[in-house]
């Protein structure tokens, strides 16, 4: 696992911190904002120079070297072909497992004084933001906030008013041998300052190596508060650390948040833009904080999360880490509230995360998400109170039509106490069928509970060829609020190449380590570059004879296809017909050569599939001069398919118009 994630940092330093047509420009602690910033002996000091887009231009990069800088950076949007980067200075360098720039959201707080021969101490502060949902630090922990002074008395409480700061620290000795910090702003804004693109996301951004820490509301945001916000497109945000965060949950308080975005559009037509094209990898997520209102300060169950997205779609979540109090909402939230086909979370990639994180969900998805494909992922919640669910997929918004179509293969869930796969509503359902498909998942828990639960059985296509085990007592399946055995389970035709008697063998699940090296040879399938033992069970469907490969006809692979608005111009995709009974024929349209995220995703029975042209939305918004592949597997059933042709190509272009 370290070795790709290594890998893809290489490519990513390789690719976007060298454009030869930018300036890179360093700050440092030595240096002065006077300097030119374009080497190291002339380093900017602050971030301000960096801010200031007469001075720092797109597709510029900024190396930020070691220290602490406690401002607040907002981005600036690059090209397709020259993104603008943000990058600690042990990248710069080849150093890739080590972190010296950070970007916090706080103030320190020191020179703290006893007060009388209790373990409370006090210190002078002017606070910028101080309200019940600051948090106040003690390293990693939080010091909860008290209604008054005198209820300082155990450790992990503080107070606050009248200029001062009252804390019992956790170990009960002196706050100035701690790192102690409050949280008083965001680390990072995606949108300039400059009075005119605020509200305005940046596109073509990669962000590297960096630490954001201590920040009060969000860490990484966009810039609006509605929908007069422009979804960041095509960034990049790779080995980056995200921790220690809180604010209110009413306003979705978290680390990493993308609000509702709409296409900037002064007529105020509102149409949905997204948040599209993005990868997030190999970051370190966790501690946030959702607060309510009333003192004494206290967690609250609502709305925040490690990383909240209104919107993003077309976009991979791949081999970060989510950790620590992650409890208010979900790890990972995807809180949609569009109509599934228009936008919101669409076509999203999850997959080779380690979730080890207190949570009321670790994926929790809602509303018009559809088209995710959740793999390879390890699922721990290590809640000891309240919901512990590990994917819950909440339909809660009426006439959502094209929610669903999600895919969650090869996972590993372990332990929590509420069904690790959750399937829940809040309102009548009243839609078509979802096609959420589940298999190849391992489910291991110490003592046995519900382990899965659906509100319709409807909404699932193929629920087979999961491994469940309980160490003591039994596993219950939960569907259309009936409770069943696996006996029973099967019998309604779920998981019928599945088992729930086979210990799957994880080496120390209980340290974190999932390895499951005393599996048999016959369980280690590998394919997509991954050895799945390491994951989920990967098992061989009964009786299964696959059938023939399909040939691609047409378009010949590099073709390119003018858009124009005739009826008889449309781009249709065709193949062979195979010989076989009841066959259908899946296929994908992608960006990626590895299809990572696909724009169309479908099964039909047929042997051509229209996806572009006059009267055609499936590739609806596509951007001209985009490269698109795309292949076709027949399938017999869900679990037996010939595997995927080599993938073709074509090139969406814009008409060419007269010049008059």
């Amino acid at each position: 696992m370290m070795k790709r994630i290594l890998t893809a940092g290489v490519f990513i330093l390789g690719l976007y911190a060298g454009a030869d047509a930018a300036t890179r420009y360093h700050v440092s602690k030595t240096g002065s904002d006077g300097n030119a910033g374009t080497s190291w002996n002339q380093a900017w000091l602050t971030l301000t120079n960096v801010n200031d887009p007469s001075v720092f231009r797109s597709g510029d990069t900024v190396i930020i070297g070691a220290g602490i800088w406690r401002e607040e950076l907002y981005m600036m949007g690059g090209t397709g072909t020259a993104k603008t980067c943000y990058m600690d200075s042990a990248w710069s360098v080849g150093t890739y497992d080590s972190r010296v720039a950070w970007i916090y959201g706080s103030d320190s707080l020191h020179t703290w004084t006893r007060i009388g021969a209790t373990n409370v101490y006090i210190c002078d502060y002017v606070p910028t933001v101080m309200n019940s949902y600051v948090g106040i630090w003690q390293g990693d922990s939080i010091l909860f906030r008290q209604a008054d002074s005198a209820d300082v008395n155990a450790p992990g409480e503080s107070w606050y008013g009248n200029n001062h700061i009252i804390a019992y620290v956790y170990g009960g000795d002196d706050p100035d041998n701690h790192q102690m910090e409050i949280g008083q702003r965001t680390c990072v804004w995606r949108c300039m300052n400059d009075g005119t693109n605020l509200y305005r996301g940046q596109d073509n951004t990669t962000l590297i190596g960096l630490g954001f820490k201590y920040s009060y509301q969000f860490q990484l945001t966009d810039c609006g508060t509605g929908r007069d916000e422009l979804g960041w497109d095509s960034c990049i945000i790779s080995h980056c650390y995200f921790g220690c965060n809180t604010g209110s949950g009413g306003n979705n308080a978290s680390l990493i948040y993308v609000g509702r975005c709409t296409e900037y559009d002064p007529s105020g037509s509102g149409n949905l833009d997204g948040c599209d094209y993005n990868h997030i990898v190999a970051c370190s997520v966790g501690m946030n904080y959702t607060l309510q209102a009333t003192l004494p300060q206290q967690s609250k169950s609502y709305n925040g999360a490690g990383m909240n997205f209104y919107s993003l779609r077309f976009s991979t979540i791949d081999s970060n880490i989510f950790w620590g109090h992650l409890r208010d909402d979900g790890a990972l939230k995807f809180k949609v509230i569009y109509d599934g086909d228009d936008g919101g979370a669409t076509y999203d990639t999850i997959r080779f995360n380690t979730f080890k994180c207190d949570s009321d969900a670790l994926i929790h998805m809602r509303s018009g998400s559809h088209h995710f494909a959740i793999y390879g992922n390890i699922f721990h919640n290590t809640a000891t109170a309240g919901d512990k669910r590990g994917v819950y997929m909440e339909y809660s918004a009426a006439g959502v039509s094209g929610a669903g179509y999600h895919k969650i293969y090869n996972n590993t869930f372990y332990e929590g106490t509420h069904p690790m796969l959750c399937e829940a509503g809040q309102s009548d359902y009243s839609w078509p069928y979802r096609h959420n498909e589940f298999k190849y998942n391992v489910m291991y828990r110490t003592t046995g509970f519900e382990i899965v639960s659906f509100d319709s059985a409807d909404f699932w296509v193929d629920v087979d060829s999961n491994m469940y085990y309980a160490a003591s007592g039994s596993n219950d399946w939960e569907s259309d609020g009936t409770t069943y055995t696996f006996a029973q389970w099967q019998g309604i035709g779920f998981d019928v190449h599945g088992s729930d008697d086979v210990n799957p063998g994880f080496d120390d699940a209980a340290a974190g380590d999932f390895t499951r090296s005393g599996v048999p040879p016959e369980m280690d399938r590998s394919y997509g570059d991954e050895t799945w033992r390491l994951y989920g069970a990967v098992q061989e469907p009964v009786n299964c004879d696959p059938p023939d490969q399909t040939t691609l006809v047409s378009p010949t692979s590099g073709s390119t296809y003018t858009i124009r608005d005739s009826p008889r111009d449309t781009l249709t995709l065709s193949w062979q017909l195979v010989a076989g009974t009841n066959l259908s024929y899946r296929i994908q349209v992608s960006r990626y050569s590895g299809f990572d995220a696909c724009q169309i995703d479908e099964v039909i029975s047929g042997n051509s599939l229209a996806v572009a042209g006059y009267g055609d939305s499936r590739l609806a918004g596509s951007q001209a001069g985009v490269m698109y592949y795309w292949r076709v597997d027949v399938r017999s059933e869900p679990s037996c398919s010939s595997g995927w042709t080599d993938p073709w190509t074509f090139l969406l272009v814009d008409q060419v118009r007269p010049n008059w």
